[in-house]
């Protein structure tokens, strides 16, 4: 069946807050819910995996739990800008010029140093990037590293099914069980498609069936 595709969004305070564990990402929530007893020598861990896949949510658990320094780039690295926080998120780190490879090195050896930690996303794994750098490319390999699977079904229904019920909408079974099986697997695509439904059903002043929520696949209109 066709999967319909999905503008994204980032997730909102309150879904962070309805993060749902399922086989696709139990793994990676232990590690999360483990800190800050992460293996020595550098007390950080690499959670990656396709985008969609919930990276932004358990980086933002990962926040609610620890002082977290943000970093989406880093180019130089400063000792004094990281002294006032117990760890850091390192969100998208890639092989590409927005990650500088020494600056990269240097803040490894001061967590190992100050034994801070350090949560890192990207999409492929640390140690699997082409890194320049020999010294680099070793600690990246000896960090820990945890793949988050897309939502599965399971996930999918329990998501749908709460962001529906924030909104006070009622949905049956059957309508919740045509969306999981047509819907891209990702988290932003379930807020997307519910919001698209409730307005639809607004607009038409009609219940939330698979009658109504059917042309939505099969047009792919989506806004």
């Amino acid at each position: 069946m066709r999967q319909i595709p999905l503008s994204l969004t980032l997730p909102s305070e309150q879904d962070i807050k309805a993060f749902f564990v399922t086989g696709a990402n139990q793994l990676a929530y232990n590690w999360i819910e483990a800190w800050p007893d992460w293996p020595a020598p550098y007390q950080a861990v690499n959670i990656c995996g396709p985008k969609g896949c919930g990276k932004t949510h358990l980086g933002q658990l990962f926040s609610k739990k620890a002082h977290v320094k943000l970093l989406e780039q880093l180019r130089v690295f400063h000792r004094d800008d990281f002294t006032d926080y117990d760890a850091v998120l390192l969100d998208g780190v890639t092989d590409d010029n927005s990650w500088d490879e020494e600056s990269l090195f240097h803040l490894i050896n001061y967590l190992a140093e100050t034994q801070k930690s350090a949560l890192i996303t990207s999409h492929e794994p640390l140690s699997q990037m082409p890194w320049r750098l020999p010294d680099l490319k070793s600690r990246m390999r000896a960090i820990a590293s945890q793949n988050v699977e897309m939502p599965d079904d399971d996930l999918l229904l329990a998501l749908l099914e709460d962001y529906f019920t924030r909104r006070q909408c009622q949905v049956a079974d059957p309508a919740l069980r045509y969306i999981v099986a047509r819907l891209e697997r990702s988290y932003e695509a379930v807020a997307n498609i519910v919001q698209a439904i409730d307005r639809l059903s607004l607009a038409q002043k009609r219940a939330i069936t698979t009658a109504l929520i059917k042309p939505l696949f099969e047009q792919g209109e989506t806004s």
